[in-house]
């Protein structure tokens, strides 16, 4: 989600997010924009970015995890 241009001082808006993996929330950030949006879509579109790095990132982690899981397992 993200607000737009809530600092009146520098005009920048706010990107917020919480990840879920399984249901369960795993991880949250609320970020001043490094930009200074001129609309709402535009500032939707920057948050929307922002979450999908993010969810890129957590993916990586996972499968990494998992590889590093599999290696040390008896049961793999």
């Amino acid at each position: 989600d993200a607000n737009f241009v809530v600092d009146v001082d520098d005009r920048k808006s706010t990107s917020g997010m919480v990840n879920f993996f399984n249901d369960r929330p795993v991880c949250r950030a609320s970020r001043k924009q490094t930009s200074v949006a001129t609309s709402t879509i535009h500032n939707e579109t920057t948050s929307l970015f922002e979450v999908a790095q993010e969810a890129v990132w957590l993916k990586r982690c996972e499968e990494e995890i998992v590889r590093m899981w599999k290696q040390n397992s008896y049961y793999a």
